[in-house]
């Protein structure tokens, strides 16, 4: 499986340095694939490498790579250095795409982008990425990315580019989507990867403390009773 994450080289950066160890750490553990890409594809404000997202994996699908990614966004990181995804995926192998959900009582269509699976092996996952980058492109111009002034005030956002997307392609596109409620990633409590998102934190900084603060404990290998931990 390939793991991909994405961010700005100014705003985000500092999170995305916080969050990256647990993605790498969880991919080598498994023999998963892992890929980072640092900058901004399209545009010139640090939100906008929000999109990068969708040119990733116009690029990735160019190259020929199949079966399943893991997207992770910059304020997003795994908890559950254990867990296992294959097991996981093994009834989805049938869906374009594995969501948690981006509303109450979701529809199809209503999921979050922040961490997603995708089965680059799945033609209708190709075909929703596929209207997704073309969505962007027409939707979102040049002209409009550089006088935008503002902080994530465009519309659409990549989020909402998607879920149109889903949403227009009729029922055989809403079927291929599995949203997983059941709190395995996106939430604060996720049982595989969680995100600190801007609704549950005061600041940036508390955002930046709260992810230390937890990927510390998770990182940090436990000492033996009465045993002084490692020096670093």
């Amino acid at each position: 499986m390939l793991i991909i994450q994405t961010c700005d080289p100014y705003r985000y950066f500092p999170l995305f340095a916080i969050t990256q160890p647990t993605a790498a750490r969880f991919a080598e553990r498994h023999g998963h694939t892992y890929e980072a890409f640092v900058g901004i594809r399209r545009g010139h404000l640090p939100w906008h490498s929000t999109y990068n997202r969708i040119l990733l994996l116009h690029d990735l699908i160019a190259r020929g790579v199949t079966g399943w990614l893991l997207y992770l966004d910059a304020d997003s990181y795994i908890v559950d250095l254990d867990f296992n995804c294959a097991d996981y995926l093994a009834d989805k192998q049938d869906r374009s795409f594995v969501f948690a959900p981006g509303a109450r009582d979701p529809k199809p269509w209503q999921v979050n982008a922040g961490i997603f699976f995708a089965n680059l092996s799945n033609p209708l996952c190709l075909e929703i990425c596929h209207k997704w980058h073309e969505g962007f492109l027409t939707r979102v111009s040049d002209a409009t990315l550089a006088a935008n002034k503002g902080s994530f005030d465009l519309y659409p956002d990549d989020q909402q580019l998607l879920q149109e997307t889903i949403e227009h392609g009729g029922e055989t596109l809403h079927k291929s989507v599995f949203v997983d409620v059941n709190q395995t990633f996106n939430y604060q409590g996720g049982r595989f990867a969680r995100q600190v998102i801007r609704a549950h934190h005061s600041s940036f900084e508390d955002r930046l403390a709260s992810a230390q603060k937890e990927i510390d404990a998770l990182l940090t290998p436990a000492a033996a009773p009465g045993v002084a931990p490692p020096s670093p």
